[in-house]
């Protein structure tokens, strides 16, 4: 062992968002690069610059391994492990294998061989976990190239960041995975509050698309019935589609000018405006409950809500036994829901509601209520599937706004998509770290999405079926933000989720890569977007969208041999659309991925990371 050391004297980094600073034993594979003067000495090693006093005679232009040691001054010692070598010398890597006591079997070598070649820093520990890591690993390439990601961004590695990155890569569905966590969860006997939460956000993202297709029906009913035609036809259609929805009661009759609960309400009073209606006490009851449950999830409530809670509990015992008169029970209601509005206005006081909420806040849905109500919906949207011919108005109606004509996604599925996305994304917790980091306590979905639901979990369940179904889930759900990140002006953001849209279950893919604004965005003028879903019927699909200066060109990868027929009558209809929006389309190619064999394999190879070399973009 050589006894030479470098004294480090001054360990200021040249790259900001790389720390240069080295820690108690780690190991460097470094470069020379320039003799100083006053025996100092400039080194390099992964990009990174140190300047360092001499203590040995090394020879600039020259590699070197070297270990960091404290030393009793507190200044960090580089000792030399080896003299002037090839990181690729076999002999140099068996040396130190054999000085940190590791086994020289399995894929260390290569490991470590890469590590050095990158010139990136590593410890006896490291190495260690690395060894079990890859152990547990059935793809060991793929492992490898997880862990020199996870070297090369600068991270820590660790179980958790290494099997996120492995299943952020997979093209295992994420939808599968959820499937997986739920049926473990419901064959696995008595339920920790944990586990209901978990399985209620994942019943409530498979209920998404029909809750969402729920109030745009409800919306639209509620905007004829509003309408001040004396001539239109479809108000008495959408007043018995919303009774049959059961947004409005059986009993009730439509009357000229009589108020109803219509979207508008929705942004203003979805509480107190509710009276209006005159609802029966059975709808009353249902709203009180709503509020109930609304005020009563705030995590942190103050005496005021304390108190609120406490007088509904008291009127909702006094409907049960009749003992209250009507009089009384609807002044004192119209004062609840008064009250009911003002703190869930009151900015700081609870989480801003969702669209959805303020929905079943309206119509008074509780989640009972709500589930019922969904799966109502949910059946007739099968009948119509069933009955093309429906003889009843409300069905037509609904025919008219939810089913598809011709291929064609109606109006009202076109409306959903964006909103059903957006509430996907949110009980995923996708942004979860984002928000937590932004300070935003407010918002509901830091207590309501899957993320921090499935980290509770996990503390409850120490091993078996359950953690490792749960566990995996969660890698899936960080995997996105660990392949997502930065590579000088150019940004990379990655995107999975599980969507059921038109009765159609999948999972979507999607890679946004470009420059990087200012205002941190993507440049809509130049850029790339990647797309990978499997359909029903033309299986998997590669949508490679290219921007230039607002001109789009489109390259579309499937199997189908006639798909570009098929797809012919819509590309106007898509060129027009992007014309709107002052993009303009070049080209739509169709091409077969037969030449590289699997989709999955072609959209991996595709969804590579975006590289930066001076002004050129490189993809």
């Amino acid at each position: 062992m050589l006894e030479r050391s470098i004294q480090s004297s001054n360990m200021t980094s040249l790259k900001l968002d790389h720390p240069s600073k080295l820690v108690d034993g780690q190991m460097i594979f470094a470069r020379v690069n320039k003799l100083l003067p006053e025996g100092m000495a400039e080194i390099n090693y992964n990009g990174r610059k140190i300047i360092a006093e001499l203590e040995a005679p090394l020879t600039a232009g020259k590699n070197y391994l070297l270990k960091a040691e404290a030393g009793n001054d507190g200044l960090l010692t580089l000792r030399v492990i080896s003299g002037s070598a090839s990181e690729a010398d076999s002999p140099l890597v068996d040396k130190i294998l054999s000085e940190l006591q590791l086994p020289r079997a399995g894929n260390m070598k290569e490991v470590l061989s890469l590590l050095m070649k990158s010139s990136l820093s590593f410890n006896r520990t490291e190495l260690t976990l690395i060894s079990d890591l890859l152990a547990s690993t059935q793809d060991k390439q793929a492992g490898i190239e997880a862990l020199m990601k996870i070297k090369e961004g600068g991270l820590p590695v660790s179980k958790p960041l290494y099997f996120s990155y492995l299943h952020g890569k997979s093209m295992e569905p994420m939808s599968k995975m959820l499937s997986d966590v739920e049926t473990v969860l419901l064959t696995n006997g008595p339920k920790s509050p944990a586990a209901e939460k978990v399985l209620g956000i994942i019943s409530n993202m498979n209920e998404s698309e029909t809750a969402n297709l729920l109030q745009k029906a409800a919306h639209r009913s509620s905007e004829m019935l509003s309408s001040s035609d004396p001539g239109n036809a479809q108000k008495s259609s959408a007043f018995k589609l919303l009774q049959s929805l059961g947004l409005i009661p059986e009993e009730s009759v439509l009357a000229e000018g009589k108020p109803l609960p219509v979207k508008e309400l929705i942004n203003t009073q979805p509480a107190a405006g509710f009276l209006n209606s005159s609802p029966p006490l059975s709808q009353i009851k249902d709203k009180l409950i709503s509020l109930l449950e609304l005020v009563g999830g705030n995590p942190a409530p103050d005496e005021r809500f304390l108190t609120y809670i406490k007088e509904i509990h008291t009127v909702l015992k006094s409907m049960e036994s009749g003992k209250m008169a009507n009089q009384e029970l609807l002044k004192t209601a119209a004062a609840l829901f008064s009250e009911g509005d003002s703190i869930l206005s009151q900015k700081g006081l609870m989480p801003p509601l969702s669209e959805r909420e303020r929905f079943n806040l309206l119509f008074g849905l509780h989640t009972r209520r709500e589930k019922e109500l969904i799966s109502g919906f949910s059946q007739k949207l099968q009948q119509l599937q069933q009955n093309s011919d429906p003889e009843q108005p409300a069905m037509k109606l609904l025919q008219q706004l939810t089913v598809n004509d011709e291929g064609n996604a109606p109006q009202l599925h076109k409306e959903a998509l964006p909103d059903i996305i957006k509430d996907l994304a949110s009980r995923l917790g996708i942004n979860h770290e984002a928000k937590l980091a932004a300070g935003h306590p407010q918002d509901r979905s830091l207590y309501d999405s899957l993320k921090p639901a499935l980290v509770s979990l996990l503390k409850e369940v120490p091993q078996g079926e359950a953690r490792e179904a749960a566990e995996n889930l969660l890698f899936k759900l960080n995997g996105p933000a660990i392949l997502s990140g930065e590579n000088g002006p150019l940004q990379n953001v990655i995107y999975q989720f599980p969507l059921t849209w038109l009765n159609q279950k999948t999972d979507v893919r999607m890679q946004w890569s470009g420059r990087r604004m200012e205002n941190g965005q993507i440049d809509p003028e130049f850029c790339r977007v990647l797309f990978y879903l499997e359909l029903e019927n033309i299986k998997e699909v590669i949508v490679d969208m290219g921007v230039q200066n607002r001109i789009i060109t489109l390259n579309i990868y499937n199997d189908t041999p006639s798909l570009k027929e098929l797809a012919g009558p819509f590309s106007p209809v898509l060129r027009e659309g992007l014309e709107r929006m002052h993009y303009k389309v070049s080209a739509i190619n169709f091409k077969s991925p037969e030449e590289t064999g699997s989709s999955k394999k072609m959209y991996q190879a595709m969804a590579g990371e975006v590289t930066y070399s001076g002004v050129d973009l490189k993809i």
